[in-house]
Parts: structure tokens; sequence; C-alpha cells
């Protein structure tokens, strides 16, 4: 169906184009998805540097191989695999150097009474928590789901497992922090009641 004058090209005519050598094409797909897929790294590593190199490299090697996007996936798929696989090249390029301090960043410092902390109220506090109780690839895989709104078969194409795999890992994902929130619950219960908890009788003046 021809495309009405005006209307925005779609990613898979820009993909093709792309690929035919359009360069300022592939630069208006890079302009879409550069801001989405720069959410997702960050969501995947605490290095804001890192996730902007891996943003790059993707980029960069989309462009270098857009002859072997397959048209059949979404570019955006495409792209988010790429990103994907830069990331965990830097961090592993990393960990042999990484400091103490890196890799226990995070962790509550000695005497931090978390039970202080109140319920969970806000989608970023919920977020937080599931990267604090998760594992790397159950929050890749919940993030994708969820705040990226992919289908399950766009996640295992961005994550490279199999759907079955995606399909456990966010049920297993959503349990753990289900009952991480209902923890919170708990905790930000017990301090309020301890708060308002009356004096014994006979202590006042």
């Amino acid at each position: 169906m021809p495309r009405e004058e005006g209307e925005p090209a779609t990613d898979a005519i820009l993909a093709a184009a792309a690929r035919a050598g359009d360069v300022q094409s592939f630069e208006e797909l890079a302009r879409r998805h550069q801001d989405r897929l720069l959410r997702f790294l960050l969501q995947r590593t605490s290095c804001r540097a890192d996730a902007e190199d891996a943003l790059q490299n993707a980029l960069l090697k989309a462009y270098r191989y857009i002859g072997q996007y397959d048209a059949r996936w979404a570019f955006a798929t495409w792209l988010f695999a790429i990103g994907q696989r830069e990331l965990s090249t830097i961090r592993r390029r990393q960990r042999p150097t990484m400091t103490l301090a890196e890799e226990t960043a995070g962790a509550a410092p000695d005497g931090d009474d978390r039970s202080a902390e109140p319920a969970i109220e806000t989608p970023g506090e919920l977020w937080a928590l599931a990267k604090q109780v998760l594992t790397d690839e159950q929050y890749a895989a919940l993030w994708l789901s969820y705040a990226e709104e992919m289908d399950g078969a766009t996640v295992a194409r961005v994550l490279q497992r199999s759907k079955v795999w995606v399909r456990v890992t966010v049920f297993r994902a959503r349990g753990t922090l289900r009952k991480a929130m209902e923890g919170q619950k708990w905790q930000g219960q017990e301090q309020v009641g301890t708060k308002q908890r009356p004096a014994d009788a006979g202590g006042g003046q």
C-alpha cells in the first residue's frame, strides 16, 4: 500500500532504503530508536559511560552490517540485540579489573536499617527494587516485556534465548519481585506501627 504524502516512513521502509545505501534513512532510524535503546542499556548497568559506549558501538555496527538485517523482524529488535551484545562485551572486558567497591555497589552499609524504608509506591521505586532482587537477565526480560512492551518472541530474540526461557524467566522474576514487595510492605507497616505505638501505661509524666 503506497504511503500518503506527508506520512512518516515506517521502520521497514527506512531499513530497506538504508540497505540500499541511503545514509539519511539509517540516520532517521537511529534517531527514532537511540533513546529507547539507551534507556534499556542504562537499566543493565550503573555506569552511564558504558551504556553510552554500547549505544554508539551498536549504532556503528548496525550501520556497518545493515545488509544483514532480516526484515522479518522489527528493526528495533535487531538493534536492541546488537546493543545487548555490545554492553556484555564491555562488561566482560572490565570484569578482571573491577574494584571491590564496584562489585558491592548498591549493598546496604553496615547498620543500615532497611525496615525504615516505606512500601513501594511509584513505578520508579518498583524498578529500583527489581534491580536489587533480580538477576541481570531476569531484570532485562522483565524490562523488555513491560517497560518496552515487547512480546515474548521479540524479547527472546533480543536476549538470544528461547521463548520458553523468556516465559519461565519472566514468571520467576515476577514471583521474586512480588515477594520482595510484600516484604517491603510488611517492613513499612511494622515501622509505622512502632512509631504510632502509645507509651506504656504509667511511663508518662
